[in-house]
């Protein structure tokens, strides 16, 4: 009875000071980092192609096309490459110049993303073309697992 109600009592005071810090303004939103956006010709990443109406990356999957997704001239392409390996690339479309620095977000089956407790977590960047605000989301594996079975827990 006691730790119900202690975690019922953590629950409403995170739920309090959430509900507080964003009545003050202390939680960041995309509209307080607004940019410009370029409005000139765009510069397709190296690694995309248009195949018909379709667009594939270099590995030859179907892909969003690019487009300014972020900071007013990036774009944030997500990646599979197979169960449990995605990856970022980001590329500035005014310059077409490919940066590594979503590289940490990213993982593979060789490398994969795990909490301090060994729990697998898959990474969502949440972005605006007008923000240069990103917003790194966290899904971490509900359950804890041996890590020898690692790769066949759930997510959410």
């Amino acid at each position: 009875m006691i730790t119900i109600l202690r975690a019922l009592i953590i629950l409403v005071a995170t739920a309090y000071v959430l509900a507080q810090a964003e009545g003050v303004g202390i939680l960041p939103k995309f509209s307080d980092h607004t940019v410009d956006t370029y409005k000139g010709q765009l510069i397709t990443p190296s690694y995309y192609k248009k195949d018909g109406e379709d667009w594939r990356d270099d590995m030859g999957k179907s892909v969003a096309p690019p487009a300014i997704n972020f900071s007013g001239k990036y774009y944030i392409g997500i990646h599979s490459c197979g169960a449990g390996c995605r990856y970022y690339t980001l590329s500035d479309l005014a310059s077409g110049s490919e940066s590594n620095a979503l590289d940490m977000f990213s993982n593979d089956e060789s490398r994969p993303q795990k909490t301090s407790d060994g729990r697998l977590y898959i990474t969502n960047l949440i972005s605006r073309p007008t923000s240069s605000m990103l917003v790194a989301q966290y899904h971490i594996e509900k359950n804890q697992l041996p890590m020898k079975n690692a790769g066949s827990g759930s997510f959410f």
